[in-house]
């Protein structure tokens, strides 16, 4: 599992740190930018920013 291994939530695959450990950002940058265009959300294990709670390990709201 790619990203952080002790994730256990569902959609783990989803998950920003996921993405960008398999190279989403330079495969797919456009749609890695509507992950995190307008954050709403961080992660409280690697601090990522997100739009949506289900694309981080660890959601805290902003």
């Amino acid at each position: 599992m790619a990203g952080n291994a002790e994730c256990k939530r569902e959609g783990h695959n989803k998950h920003i740190c996921t993405l960008k450990a398999e190279g989403c950002e330079q495969k797919s940058p456009e749609s890695f930018k509507q992950l995190t265009d307008n954050p709403k959300f961080r992660c409280g294990n690697c601090g990522a920013q997100v739009t949506r709670s289900e694309n981080v390990c660890n959601p805290i709201a902003l």
